[in-house]
């Protein structure tokens, strides 16, 4: 009875100290926009977002509020803000219609209720995207789904498919650029290691073989250059014992010894140089392969922006607002 007794205490004494919502000091703020509407949302809870136009005030509790300002096409504001108790604050700011990327589309909740998705992927004009083994499209797509962990394929003819686990957040567009293309800055990166860059542009065959003769190559020049070493040291002092000899015999031994030795150094030279030659003009090879040589299917291409894509995909009638892309993007 006294433990009952004391978690009513307690519970009374924590529920008095509480104040209710409507007793807690508030403020406004003012939006001063240069746009015709914008999407608020308050300490990142962005289940009770608001839809302000410009001169609009919003309500909010007097204290530090961290405010997050969207429209479809800039990069969303986030900036804290002290809102003083019974007083109007004004939060000024110009978004930029020119400034339009695929950064300002993630996350942007202005944008997700503007295009009516939650997901944009940007892939490769001949990849094949799928979303929980459903088909959304070639190259772009938009669609809605459900705030859940689920898996994104993207299929390319020529290099694969590559998967993805994504987590949907609802009330943001999710947006996932991946490319299946090699890129020709990446195959020419790597191009100074003999087969990267076949391997790299999914040339696995002839990469294996680069790779592997190239290795070889080496290995057999370094042996054949420690033997040739070798050697000729054996005949250095061979030619220092024939001029030291002091007597006939003696020199015609040591002679003998470095004629013989001179044959074996000179054939062990010409294989050396055959094998470093060879390397050489293999390595000059790879190099010309990883410059001039495209990957099946091809490079992605330079221009591969959200622009591009949308413009090319609205003819199929199959992204809706067809209009307000082609006006924006």
């Amino acid at each position: 009875m006294r433990k009952i007794s004391l978690l009513f205490i307690l519970f009374y004494c924590s529920s008095v100290n509480i104040p209710a919502q409507d007793t807690l000091s508030t403020g406004y703020l003012k939006f001063n926009l240069n746009v015709d509407s914008a999407y608020v949302v308050v300490n990142n809870n962005y289940f009770e977002w608001q839809k302000v136009a410009s001169g609009d005030s919003i309500k909010l509790l007097a204290m530090r509020n961290y405010i997050t300002l969207s429209t479809p096409f800039d990069s969303p504001l986030r900036t804290g803000v002290y809102i003083p108790e019974d007083t109007t604050f004004t939060l000024s700011y110009n978004f930029s219609s020119e400034n339009v990327s695929n950064a300002n589309i993630q996350e942007n909740l202005a944008a997700r209720f503007h295009f009516d998705a939650n997901v944009m992927v940007l892939s490769d004009e001949d990849s094949e995207i799928y979303y929980k083994g459903d088909y959304k499209g070639t190259g772009f797509a938009k669609f809605n789904a459900p705030e859940e962990l689920a898996y994104l394929e993207i299929k390319n003819p020529d290099f694969g498919t590559t998967r993805k686990r994504l987590n949907i957040r609802e009330r943001r567009i999710n947006f996932v650029e991946d490319y299946t293309r090699p890129s020709r800055a990446g195959a020419y990166s790597v191009a100074v290691i003999p087969g990267a860059s076949q391997f790299y542009k999914r040339q696995n065959l002839k990469g294996t073989l680069i790779s592997v003769t190239s290795a070889t190559l080496f290995t057999f020049t370094l042996h054949k250059y420690s033997q040739y070493r070798k050697e000729f040291q054996n005949f250095l002092d061979y030619k220092v014992n024939y001029l030291k000899a002091q007597t006939e015999a003696a020199a015609l031994k040591w002679g003998d010894l470095a004629e013989e030795q001179k044959v074996k150094v000179q054939r062990l030279d010409n294989q050396r140089r055959f094998l470093m030659l060879s390397s050489i003009l293999l390595y000059g090879f790879n190099i010309y392969d990883a410059l001039s040589n495209q990957p099946k299917g091809g490079y992605q291409k330079k221009e591969k922006d959200l622009k591009f894509y949308l413009s090319q995909e609205e003819v199929l009638g199959s992204l809706g607002t067809t209009g307000t892309f082609k006006y924006h993007f």
